[in-house]
């Protein structure tokens, strides 16, 4: 059960980063759905901490943020500058809306799916149109879908040429290295919907579609 819930809140990933950036004052930001589980994240956060940068003896504090400034899918800036930290930690539903002081690193969350039943519906549904496919999907889910992937072409290899898989954004920001903000309809990136760029980009997922196809498809 440790090492799930390890996993489910990528403990290793988490103090791999602060590391990596030598930060000291960390925000963590949980969406009230998630606050329960706050203190035993903070503990295993230390844990770990203290376990991979033993030689370090500079004290790492963090700051549980929860009733935020703005929707919790967004970064809370405004309430991590106020106890001067250095970096957000954001659990949950994300929107990866750019920040714009501080870094914010991404712990999505990893959902429960069953990847059969799911490739059995996907591979049903191509089986009764001749229409590609675009999968999109919960960022929640993000950690399942190479297996979907390659249950998919061991299921039935011809069918890849029907699916397309968007991908995650990103799972880190600076503020000089924004995305785009996500838009709530997707257009091609770029000045407006005539642009002639494929990319498109919604609810922290980019794709590009296929040659010859339209998202009205």
């Amino acid at each position: 059960m440790e090492m799930e819930f390890e996993s489910r809140y990528e403990i290793n990933r988490t103090v791999e980063f602060i590391i990596s950036k030598s930060f000291t004052r960390i925000a963590l930001q949980f969406p009230d759905e998630l606050l329960k589980e706050s203190t035993k994240v903070v503990r295993a956060l230390k844990s770990k901490l203290k376990e991979m940068n033993s030689e370090n003896d500079r004290e790492v504090r963090f700051f549980v943020m929860a009733d935020t400034t703005y929707g919790s899918c967004c970064v809370d800036e405004v309430g991590a500058l106020h106890i001067d930290s250095q970096c957000v930690v954001h659990y949950g539903q994300t929107c990866l809306s750019p920040t714009s002081v501080l870094p914010a690193f991404f712990v999505f969350g990893k959902a429960s799916i069953k990847v059969s039943s799911c490739v059995k519906h996907l591979l049903d549904h191509t089986s009764k149109s001749d229409k590609p496919v675009m999968i999109l999907y919960g960022l929640e889910y993000a950690h399942v879908i190479p297996s979907i992937q390659e249950e998919l072409r061991l299921s039935k290899p011809e069918s890849q040429l029907k699916f397309s898989v968007a991908n995650v954004l990103c799972s880190f920001i600076t503020p000089s290295k924004d995305p785009r903000e996500s838009m709530e309809h997707p257009v091609p990136s770029g000045e407006d919907s005539l642009s002639s760029s494929r990319n498109y980009r919604l609810g922290g997922l980019t794709w590009d579609l296929p040659e010859g196809s339209k998202i009205e498809d």
